[in-house]
């Protein structure tokens, strides 16, 4: 049902593509193709009166850099005196390769009209996080599928990921033991019960062999200098771990559940001296690591190499055993906290952080992007209000997105796995995260080699004979943010509102679970409610007759608000009040709480992205009492083919529009160190986008195709 619900999205995504693509043309000249490992040098920008804006445009089919036709053949007059010339670079699917297109814009004073199109709003005095850098994980199974590439080979992907032509990574992440993603488990000191691990092997002589070699190779050719590589643990040594079945059978694979780590001090010291000996020993290989988190996804007894741990064990352990080793041999390493499912990462920070002496441990939080085991299309779509919930409890803590692939299996040229990508890291940034860091750098044709069949893609794929590599979607969407976001850049404001017309920007695309979601009105599908018969509904894509409406109880979080479908007991029965007020029923089969329950807007968040929720409320108060937060205006009309009233759904707080799962159209901005400004925007629907840029008091007029992604600088 998974693979098959995922397979007709993505033909829906490419089928509304090409519906629409008629409408579009581009307008540039002299289209040259380079191979994606020697892009151009025109990112490089002059800071003066005049400056080079650079747009890269990625499409699943066709190129962008586009006008709609018929709308903007003739550029406006603009009274702004000083003029800067713009330079936009498109990027084109086509066997991976990329496509330059030149096109010139002039900049404007900005007037009441420029708002009423499309425009993304940037605003460089509004600064939040600094960014720490971009990267993925340097697995066995990624080094192993490097060995087996001709040195030219290698080279191009070390050029591609790491050299001056590349996308600029510059974190990496590595295992400690071993992973699914390695040949075989494996570890370094199999004695059992050497709480001193005399017979550790400080040479890593496993790691030495694949591993530490592609490290090695990467940070010599990284343009940024060494890498910040951060170290989790799977699994540790079997004898350290809670046996699995009642035969006392001990594995590294799989876990006792509440706890994998036997409950013995001698071994939590032991586990603790592993680190900080596997620490010294990747030293000694000349690999200084930047960081380390206690556990990878703690909440998963996965079939492969894995410990389950609780938040209290974690802290801990963290307080008295890891904290107080590293302290001592490795005091420059970061420990990261949770390391699992974005959704739960506030309430295992409220645990980990609540003890004085365990906070100081701790210097951030790690997180995954994945979507709890609901649906594997959920990855990378969800919790991002979590992330600002997670920066208001400490400030002082840095939140780092640590894993994130695209599972199960490879699907060559998929447009709907990059978007996903791109947009998790767009919103990831957005929502105080200090960079992002990819899932396995390189894997075969079949999306491995791995120890348990878990396959996934990645952004680099050998061919099935190890002679050269593709290129996924994904690598061009990823690197629109990562070649142009320089370690150190600090995010700031922008706010992206679409003006979707003939199409509504195509297909919803939206399945169950998806979350409720607050972003500017844009006249979209994703945005367009029905109420009817007390259910507030959106027609969904994959089938015309499954129909989603607003309900509850997903992730263990009952307050939330997501999609389910409306026959369910999970969809809610509204009404919607005289004093403006969305309220789910008390006695409704999707209110679990069985009292009265008013939509809201979560910590009365303004920012995209804010997660709608539900809150006690009385049964009926006068308008004039009722919080802005809670007012919704429905903007709707009566809608005779649906028996309904059908329209956008506004809250009166800040005026955004309720949104099944995320908007199409999304920006990201961000200052580098140089002092070059970088706009990276993101266009999901089947439906191009006329929209102006406004900057600190200027704007200018573009556009973006259809399933298109566009970064500028300048």
């Amino acid at each position: 049902m998974e693979m098959r619900a995922q397979n007709m999205l993505e033909m829906n995504v490419n089928r509304g593509y090409e519906e629409v693509s008629s409408e579009v043309r581009h307008t540039g000249s002299d289209v040259s193709i380079n191979n994606p490992s020697s892009e151009s040098s025109s990112g490089r920008v002059n800071l003066g009166k005049w400056a080079s804006i650079m747009t890269l445009t990625f499409m699943g089919c066709l190129v962008s850099g586009v006008i709609l036709s018929g709308k903007r053949d003739v550029m406006p007059e603009l009274t702004k005196s000083e003029e800067r010339a713009l330079m936009v670079e498109t990027v084109l699917k086509k066997e991976q390769y990329m496509v330059k297109i030149p096109f010139d814009f002039k900049w404007g004073e900005v007037d009441a009209a420029v708002r009423e199109q499309g425009f993304v709003e940037v605003d460089t005095s509004q600064k939040f996080q600094e960014v720490m850098g971009f990267g993925g994980a340097f697995t066995e199974s990624s080094a192993f599928n490097w060995a087996m590439l001709p040195k030219k080979i290698q080279e191009k992907v070390l050029e591609a990921y790491f050299g001056e032509d590349g996308i600029g990574y510059s974190v990496g992440r590595v295992h400690i033991n071993s992973c699914d993603f390695s040949m075989a488990s494996y570890n370094f000191d199999d004695v059992e019960d050497d709480f001193e691990l005399e017979h550790f092997d400080s040479n890593v002589t496993h790691d030495a062999a694949l591993l530490i070699p592609f490290i090695k190779a990467a940070n010599a050719k990284n343009k940024y200098g060494p890498m910040k590589i951060f170290a989790s643990p799977w699994s540790p040594p079997e004898w350290m771990k809670v046996p699995v079945d009642k035969n006392d059978k001990m594995t590294m694979k799989g876990s006792a559940w509440p706890v994998g780590l036997k409950n013995d001090p001698r071994y939590h010291r032991s586990w603790a001296l592993y680190f900080s000996k596997w620490l010294t020993a990747y030293k000694n290989h000349g690999i200084d690591i930047w960081g380390v988190t206690i556990q990878n996804e703690p909440l998963f007894a996965a079939p492969w190499d894995a410990c389950v741990w609780t938040p209290e064990y974690m802290r801990d352990f963290a307080r008295d055993f890891l904290g107080p080793m590293l302290k001592e041999n490795h005091p420059e390493v970061k420990i990261m906290g949770f390391d699992h499912n974005k959704d739960l990462v506030v309430e295992w920070a409220e645990i980990l952080y609540a003890d004085p002496e365990a906070r100081a441990v701790f210097d951030g939080m790690a997180f995954h992007w994945y979507g709890g085991g609901v649906d594997r299309l959920i990855d990378g779509t969800y919790g991002y209000a979590m992330l600002q919930r997670l920066h208001n409890l400490a400030p002082d803590k840095f939140i780092l997105p640590s894993e994130g692939c695209s599972c199960p299996g490879v699907k060559y040229g998929s447009i709907l796995r990059a978007e996903r990508k791109a947009h998790d890291i767009m919103q990831d940034l957005n929502n105080w995260s200090v960079g992002w860091v990819d899932w396995n750098l390189l894997l075969n044709f079949e999306g491995g080699p791995n120890h348990v069949g878990n396959i996934c893609d990645a952004p680099i794929l050998t061919r099935e004979d190890f002679s050269d590599v593709v290129f996924q979607p994904e690598y061009f969407y990823t690197g629109h943010i990562t070649r142009y976001v320089q370690p150190g850049a600090v995010n700031i404001y922008s706010s992206p509102t679409a003006r979707y017309q003939k199409y509504k920007g195509g297909r919803a695309n939206i399945i169950e679970n998806l979350e409720g979601t607050l972003w500017s009105c844009d006249g979209s599908s994703r945005q367009e409610w029905t109420l009817k018969d007390n259910k507030v509904w959106l027609q969904d894509v994959i089938h015309e007759e499954w129909k989603f409406c607003l309900g509850t109880g997903d992730f263990e979080k009952q307050d939330q608000v997501f999609l389910k479908v409306c026959d369910s007991k999970d969809a809610g029965l509204f009404d919607l009040d005289d004093a403006g007020r969305l309220v789910l029923q008390a006695d409704a089969p999707g209110n679990l709480y069985n009292q009265t329950m008013c939509l809201t807007v979560m910590d009365n968040s303004h920012r995209d992205a804010a997660m709608a929720v539900f809150e006690f409320c009385p049964d009926e108060v006068a308008p004039e009492d009722v919080p802005p937060q809670r007012k919704w205006d429905f903007q709707s009309v009566v809608d005779k083919e649906k028996g309904g009233i059908t329209g956008e759904i506004v809250n009166g707080k800040h005026g955004k529009c309720l949104t099944a799962g995320w908007a199409f159209f999304q920006s990201s901005a961000f200052l580098n160190p140089d002092g070059s400004t970088v706009l990276v925007v993101l266009n999901e629907a089947d439906e191009g986008v006329e929209f102006n840029i406004i900057s600190d008091g200027d704007y200018v007029p573009t556009s973006i195709g259809p399933h298109s992604m566009q970064t500028y600088v300048y």
